[in-house]
Order: structure tokens, then sequence, then C-alpha cells
């Protein structure tokens, strides 16, 4: 009888370590599948509607002080259309991580730009509130017009680029792991990120230099915010769509954006080509002091043609050019 006893015993405790392991196994799961949601959630979501896109301290300059509510609300603007279009993107790619996950090397590198971009953001909510308490203020004097605009372009755009940049590092990283899952992605949804990619490049080569250095906004600007405002627009459709696949409009949704985008990366390839390998004649011309310029086509300025005809019909950057033949106003190179 004790023998049995002793016997049932020790089924008793086998199943009870057992089950044990067992629940300690589907609790580690659980446990890693929240902890990527955390991950990844540090770059979407109700953080970046609290800190990367406050603007109340910007909005309150208009009553207060035209000419530098233009310059915060032009450089903000396409900082903000940024933003929201990295984290549409984001948010399509890291539905595929709720199945297959990340491996040790993987969570490193995510835990490495999730430090860094906590650090940043918090330098960008310290530094947000400093600007606040200078645009509260009833009336601002020219001391705190420059106080206001030096903290603004030296310390909250710096931080606000490094959030954008590490998203853009976050981005590339989750579509490298996917290749390596050997996930594949429909070819609009390549289009839309290539195109994505592509379109802030340009706004980060072009548009928001210029502003920071000569304090205008370009011809180009309304342009770029439209490109920009017209992807998140489709982010957006993509992403309430891609869990109801009932849609009628889906189908034609999917085969618009082939054509469109499939064309305009095209351009947008050629345009940065050329771009990027302008001659030193060309750079000349470009690198005048933000005062307005001609352009004049030869046969040493292929790449400039090439930069300008894409201006020019219809490209990224449309509107470029001015109808008195003044191209852009001095680009930063």
């Amino acid at each position: 009888m004790k023998l049995s006893k002793l016997k049932w015993l020790k089924i008793a405790g086998i199943i009870f370590i057992v089950s044990a392991i067992l629940a300690l196994g589907v609790l580690g799961i659980i446990f890693a599948l929240n902890k990527e949601k955390v991950y990844l959630n540090a770059f979407a979501g109700e953080i970046e509607n609290k800190i990367d896109t406050q603007k109340a301290a910007f909005d309150s300059l208009e009553t207060k002080n035209a000419a530098l509510y233009q310059y915060v609300s032009a450089s903000f603007e396409l900082r903000e259309l940024e933003n929201k279009n990295l984290n549409e993107n984001i948010g399509y790619v890291k539905n595929y991580f709720s199945t297959i996950g990340f491996n040790s090397d993987e969570r490193k590198e995510i835990d490495s730009m999730v430090k860094s971009l906590t650090g940043y953001r918090a330098s960008l909510d310290s530094i947000y509130k400093n600007l606040k308490e200078i645009s509260d203020k009833a009336s601002l004097t020219s001391e705190d017009v420059n106080n206001f605009k030096n903290i603004y372009k030296e310390s909250y755009l710096v931080n606000l680029d490094l959030v954008i940049n590490t998203k853009i590092d976050l981005f590339n990283f989750l579509n490298k792991s996917l290749a390596k899952h050997k996930i594949v992605e429909t070819n609009y949804i390549k289009n839309i990120q290539t195109l994505s990619l592509n379109t802030i490049k340009i706004v980060q080569t072009i548009n928001i230099p210029h502003i920071k250095t000569y304090d205008k906004t370009e011809a180009s600007f309304e342009y770029s915010k439209t490109m920009l405002t017209k992807l998140n627009e489709t982010l957006v459709k993509i992403n309430n769509n891609t869990k109801d696949y009932s849609n009628p409009n889906l189908s034609k949704l999917i085969s618009d954006l082939n054509v469109e985008t499939t064309r305009l990366i095209e351009q947008t390839n050629e345009f940065l080509n050329s771009y990027n390998n302008l001659s030193k004649l060309e750079i000349e011309t470009l690198s005048k002091t933000g005062t307005g310029f001609d352009y004049t086509i030869s046969a040493q300025t292929d790449n400039l043609k090439v930069v300008v005809n894409f201006l020019k019909e219809n490209g990224t950057l449309f509107n470029s050019v001015k109808d008195d033949g003044k191209f852009m106003l001095g680009i930063n190179l």
C-alpha cells in the first residue's frame, strides 16, 4: 500500500513538474511577445502622439510673430509628415512580427534603437517645455524671438531629426529582418515603401536644409508636402484594409499604386542619381547665396538638365522652377 502511494506521489510529482515547465514556457512566450510589442510600440502609437508631434507652442506664435511662425511651421510641418509616414510604414511592417518574432541578435539591435530613441524623446520633451514657456508669454520681445528661434533651430529640430532618422533605421531593419525570415511583401507595398524613403530623402536633402539655412520655404515646399500627404493617406488606407480583404476598392487601389509608384520611383532614382553627380560647375550654379538665380543648360550641365526637367515635368519637386526663370533660391550642398 505504501509502495503504491509512493508510486502515485512520484507520478503526481512528475505531472506537477511537467505542468510547471509547460506553464513557464507559455508565460515565457507571452512575455516575449509582449516585450516585442513594447519594442515596436516605442516607435509608434501613443508615445508618438505625446512627444513627437507636440505643436501647441508653435501654433500660439501665429498671432505674436508672423515671421517666426512661418519659419517654425514650415520646418515642423515637413518633419511631422515624415514622422507620420514612418509610423504608418512601421505600423504595417510590424504586423508580421506578431507571428515570426525576433531572434536574440535582432532584439539586441532593437534594444539599442529603443534606448537611443528614448533619450532623444526625453530631450525633445525637455526642450519643448522651454519653448512653450517662451511662446506662452502674452507678447514676445526681440530677445524672446531670438531665444526661441535658437533653441528651436539648434536643439529641438536636431532631436526631432534624430527621432525621425532612428525610425528610418528601424524601418530598414525590420524590412531586412523580413527578408531573413523569407517574408516577401507584395510589389505595391515595396513600391510605397521605396517611394516614401525616396521622398523623405529629397525633403531632407533640399527643403529642410534650405529652410534652416535661409529661413525661407522653397517653391518645392508645397509639392513635397502634397507628396508626403498623399503617401500618408495611401498608407492609412492600406493599413485600414489589411484585415478586410473584402473591400471592393482594394484591388483597384493596389493596381493604381503599382502603376503610379513604379513610375515615380524611376523618376526619383533618376533625379537623385543626377543630383548626386552634379559637376563642379553645376554645384556652383546651385550653391548661390539664396537670393535666386538663373539656370543655363549646356553640354557641361547634363545632370543639371535632368534635375531641372524632372522638377519641371510633374516630378516629386514639381513647381520648383519659377515662371521668371529663377531656379530655387540656392541649395545647401
